[in-house]
């Protein structure tokens, strides 16, 4: 009986130390786009993560990813009018990509202060100063808004500043 328990504890010991050397998520590297400086709208559409309208300038997007993890990021600046059309065109095209048939765009001229970008070590998005927002409007979809993890969009009306924030 007692050889049966030793024998039973190694087999135990063994198995989690083997589980522990082959964790999968520990040797792996989170995808990174960032972009270092403002970009143009041609060199943008390369690889922007989201459309952009045609008056799109000083754009700047960052994606992290890892495994089942995303953090995206995307900053223009455009006239006020365009970026407003282009919140609620980017949101449809979203929930028409997640296949939402019926999603609604929901904005509010009155929300809590826009939370700062999240930032790793290899992941540094401090050009989305959407805390400097200025008579913002914020869009959301719903039916995302209950479940989490819906797209948000701020305008900064008075600079003419589109910020483009997904969490997955």
């Amino acid at each position: 009986m007692k050889k049966l328990l030793i024998f039973t504890l190694i087999i135990i010991i063994v198995i989690t130390a083997v589980s522990f050397y082959l964790n999968p998520f520990s040797h792996m590297k989170a995808y990174v786009l960032i972009t270092p400086s403002p970009v143009s709208l041609d060199s943008a559409k390369k690889e922007c993560p989201i459309s952009l309208p045609s008056s799109a300038s000083n754009i700047q997007y960052g994606i992290w990813s890892l495994w089942q993890a995303s953090m995206t990021y995307v900053r223009f600046e455009a006239p006020v009018r365009d970026c407003l059309e282009h919140a609620e065109k980017g949101l449809y095209e979203d929930a028409k990509a997640y296949g939402l048939k019926n999603a609604t765009i929901v904005s509010s001229t009155n929300f809590p202060e826009p939370e700062p970008p999240n930032t790793l070590d290899d992941f540094d998005v401090d050009w989305f100063d959407v805390k400097n927002l200025s008579n913002g409007i914020k869009f959301e979809l719903e039916p995302w808004l209950r479940a989490g993890g819906s797209p948000i969009v701020y305008i900064d009306q008075e600079r003419g500043i589109f910020y483009y924030s997904h969490f997955d």
